[in-house]
């Protein structure tokens, strides 16, 4: 069983104990999927895949409403994938796909309902509409603690999460305004991880995979400003607030044999080493 709420939206799932088998799978742990099965990896180490058989007739929910069963509608990159078990006979019966992008405001529509976005795209378009004539366009905007926000208080420079169906009828929009300012220490790409003041954080990922900030977007040993997305992770370099302040940092030092040897030391200074004495 699933439950919608005044919006028509799902937002909770029951399953009943002993009748219905309940999979999770998230975003980053997906391997391969079609309309008959979902490969992926149960943990992170894992270097097979196990396989999740779906129904033939398996019913999609997509960010909230029920959606065509296409051939891409389980890849995705941010979230996670639901699967229900009606009947325990090892095929899933029903996939709740729960998935996301984050964007900072360009500017806002108050008229026209539309919230414009800046340098990234939702569904192939630079805009998100909010409003609309249309009866069964359903759109709920809160803030981080989930109090609900009218469209009047939304404004240029806000970042905001977004979860859309894919006809463009269902749209949850959290206003999350906030990130982190600190020295850049460590980044790696492959691992979707940047180190901050010592703090580690995940690099979120745009809808098409990619990276929101890639490593060639900041510079070791200098003080920037991040926008994090509704799940803390990183998704954009806040250019407003980012300074120029350059440290050094310490990698190496040796020294050499001798009562008047200078010591030799190895510098990290704004991603260029250095060897001085």
């Amino acid at each position: 069983r699933y439950f919608v709420d005044e919006d028509d939206v799902v937002v909770a799932m029951l399953a009943k104990p002993n009748t219905n088998e309940v999979l999770e799978i998230a975003a980053d742990r997906l391997d391969s999927a079609d309309l008959t099965a979902i490969a992926y990896y149960e943990n992170d180490a894992d270097s097979r895949t196990k396989k999740a058989e779906l129904d033939e007739s398996v019913m999609v929910v997509y960010n909230g409403k029920t959606t065509e069963r296409e051939a891409d509608v389980f890849a995705i990159h941010n979230g996670k994938i639901t699967l229900l078990d009606n009947d325990r006979d090892g095929l899933y019966d029903v996939a709740f796909v729960t998935t996301y992008d984050s964007f900072i405001i360009e500017r806002v529509s108050y008229k026209s309902g539309i919230v414009f976005l800046k340098s990234k795209m939702l569904n192939n378009r630079p805009y998100l509409q909010l409003e609309t004539d249309d009866r069964d366009f359903r759109a709920v905007i809160t803030d981080m603690e989930g109090e609900t926000m009218e469209l009047s208080e939304i404004k240029e420079g806000d970042t905001i999460t977004v979860s859309q169906s894919r006809d463009g009828m269902r749209v949850r929009v959290c206003v999350v305004n906030d990130g982190v300012t600190g020295v850049v220490s460590q980044g790696d790409s492959a691992e979707n991880t940047i180190t901050i003041d010592g703090e580690n954080y995940k690099l979120a990922k745009n809808a098409d995979g990619t990276l929101g900030i890639a490593s060639s977007d900041f510079v070791i040993g200098t003080e920037m400003s991040f926008y994090t997305d509704q799940y803390g992770e990183i998704f954009a370099i806040n250019d407003t607030e980012t300074v120029s302040s350059q440290y050094v940092y310490i990698v190496g030092m040796d020294t050499p044999r001798g009562l008047s040897s200078d010591v030799q030391l190895k510098l990290l200074y704004g991603g260029t080493m250095k060897e001085v004495e």
